[in-house]
């Protein structure tokens, strides 16, 4: 052996060395992997949100705040795929997107029509349907007596459900409080009673008198569309069709075809992938079982902002006072009314194990949409983030692009997040 390749061999306890070092890594990561994967998981995100950040991608009229946004969501709040749209009062769309369905370099990158779950965002498809006939001035029955509009005869447990109506369904003040009562729809691996025995809900007990307060409440838009479907003889699922061209939007329902979106479940340690299997996504298809595209939904609500004028008018319905500068205290319509210093907001937020999402609007037209892939450790962070962004500007300024970067203020605590919230 020649003196120069003597000198280019490391001498053996070197190698020794290393090759300890290199084995106990390896040790280390499949015993911790084999000890909790989500904790691996969360240890190498930053890496999935750094390549996240760098496939963004934006069309030629998005604003930079809108890019930087989704870089944020990505890398300060856990989702790695994200869709966001921006519409401005003339209708005009503008989108940025990132991420991939799945594993990175290795899956689809997220395209602009790439369909998402839509979580709760399925009530603003849900109440543009269940409210066409009234906004068309075609048929008045929101004020129906919902006993009267199912058809459920006395005796009832509860006489104050004598004085629920329709509307009190669609503005989440008929009755019912998830936090006090067990929400019927999301028990896992449990059959909800609606839309399947609508009768049941002679025997049911509710948690306060309808029309005297807002409780966010994912029931009420099941038993309106069972209602929908007694006064008008036709399913909403039919009329969401018929009379909109639903399916025209890219919007689907998740007991059909699910996203094919892989979503991110590091913050759940029973909750996984195979959630879905425990719950009935039909009987959800009102509140939460919708599946689409940022982009299809923000087509279909500039082509309903009727609906969305109407949610707004409906501010009033409840006589009690609300303090809408508190979070999930107010409502109009499917709408959150939200007060930030000055300004009125209103939103829907989105949730399902493993990802978020949102809906928000200043009640002049302009409208962003946020569908994403994973959930931060405070998701009520994530919301503040957005609607904190989407306000810190007049909206001329925002759509302009002329927007510094967002620092996000610590929000007030927010309660524990339900599916459907």
């Amino acid at each position: 052996m020649s003196a120069l390749h003597r000198s280019r061999v490391a001498p053996l306890w070197a190698r020794i060395v290393l090759y300890a070092v290199i084995g106990g890594i390896v040790l280390f990561i499949s015993l911790a992997w084999q000890a909790d994967r989500n904790m691996v998981r969360r240890w190498i995100y930053p890496l999935r949100a750094e390549l996240s950040v760098l496939s963004t991608r934006c069309d030629q009229t998005a604003p930079v705040w809108l890019k930087e946004m989704a870089g944020s969501l990505a890398r300060r709040f856990a989702s790695p795929s994200n869709q966001l749209v921006l519409m401005d009062a003339e209708g005009r769309l503008h989108g940025c997107v990132n991420g991939w369905t799945d594993t990175p370099f290795f899956s689809d990158r997220i395209r602009p029509d790439t369909q998402f779950r839509l979580a709760s965002l399925s009530k603003i498809v849900s109440f543009v349907g269940l409210t066409y006939e009234e906004v068309r001035g075609k048929a008045s029955w929101l004020d129906t007596p919902l006993i009267d509009a199912l058809g459920i005869p006395p005796p009832f447990v509860d006489s104050r459900l004598g004085s629920m109506r329709v509307r009190h369904l669609l503005n989440h003040s008929a009755g019912f409080d998830r936090f006090r009562t067990v929400d019927a729809m999301v028990e896992r691996d449990k059959k909800p009673w609606c839309p399947y025995a609508s009768g049941k809900l002679a025997e049911i007990q509710l948690d306060f008198p309808p029309g005297t307060t807002y409780v966010y409440a994912n029931i009420g838009y099941c038993l309106a569309a069972v209602a929908f479907e007694k006064r008008f003889g036709t399913s909403l699922w039919t009329s969401l069709e018929s009379n909109h061209g639903l399916s025209r939007y890219g919007i689907g329902y998740l007991e059909e075809k699910d996203s094919p979106v892989h979503y991110s479940f590091l913050r759940h340690e029973f909750y996984g992938k195979d959630f879905i299997k425990y719950f009935d996504w039909h009987a959800l298809r009102g509140s939460m079982g919708m599946v689409g595209s940022a982009q299809g939904l923000a087509h279909f609500v500039r082509d309903h902002q009727e609906a969305v004028a109407y949610a707004i008018n409906m501010h009033g319905d409840v006589p009690a006072d609300c303090n809408d500068t508190k979070p999930a205290s107010c409502y109009d319509g499917f709408l959150e009314r939200h007060k930030i210093g000055k300004n009125l907001r209103w939103n829907q937020k989105g949730y399902l194990y493993g990802m978020s999402a949102m809906f928000i609007t200043d009640g002049a037209g302009n409208v962003l949409i946020w569908l994403g892939s994973g959930d931060a450790a405070d998701v009520g962070s994530t919301y503040d983030y957005i609607e904190r962004g989407f306000g810190a500007t007049a909206p001329v300024e925002r759509i302009a692009g002329r927007v510094q970067p967002i620092e996000l203020q610590s929000p007030e605590p927010r309660s524990s997040v339900l599916p459907g919230s």
